[in-house]
């Protein structure tokens, strides 16, 4: 029997054989677990029980997932404020070379917006992975956004991490992984086609 790409009886077994394991038994053939089972009644119930539980906590974890990332979207993304500086990083990198894109070319308030888009993005970013939000539902939303907004300011985050490495690299990771998975949608769709 399977269950999302899963056989259910493995992780039955080894529930089975982990009551065994604690109870001091250590040959696992069919008639030890019968006998096991018939001895201890509530043993097997205890193991099912264990097992909703385990999947149960699987999918709490996920829904956690995906309101975290639901409320990153509504809470930031959506904002007013936050849709005006994107626009303005992107309308900036746009309107300036490479060279015009450094720490010491741009003035404080395009540096401001140019910093809270990258950071946002970075916590984003960082939230995709600890597994607090769920990638699915930020990708589907934002993954032009941000990979349009990554790739216009690249000069101005190379610059960053000329001085610190670490600065922006999880957008960078965020938006290689994200390439990647459009450029596959998009190879898929038009073999489709």
């Amino acid at each position: 029997m399977m269950f999302n790409g899963c056989s259910v009886r493995a992780p039955l077994w080894g529930a089975f054989s982990l009551v065994l394991a604690v109870a001091g038994c250590h040959h696992f053939d069919r008639a030890t677990v019968w006998q096991f089972a018939k001895n201890n009644p509530t043993a097997p119930i205890m193991s099912l029980a264990t097992l909703i539980a385990h999947n149960g906590l699987r999918t709490q974890r996920k829904i956690a997932r995906v309101k975290n990332a639901l409320d990153f979207q509504n809470n930031y993304l959506s904002s007013e404020i936050s849709k005006k500086y994107i626009a303005n990083a992107v309308q900036i990198a746009n309107n300036k070379s490479a060279e015009e894109l450094s720490v010491a070319a741009l003035n404080d308030q395009d540096l401001l917006c140019i910093r809270e888009v990258l950071n946002s993005f970075e916590r984003m970013a960082i939230g995709i992975e600890i597994k607090a939000y769920d990638s699915k539902v930020l990708f589907r939303s934002y993954a032009s956004t941000v990979l349009t907004v990554w790739k216009a300011l690249r000069p101005y985050i190379r610059e960053r991490q000329q001085s610190a490495s670490y600065v922006y690299c999880h957008v960078d990771k965020l938006a290689a992984d994200w390439m990647a998975k459009r450029d596959k949608k998009i190879s898929r769709r038009d073999k489709a086609v």
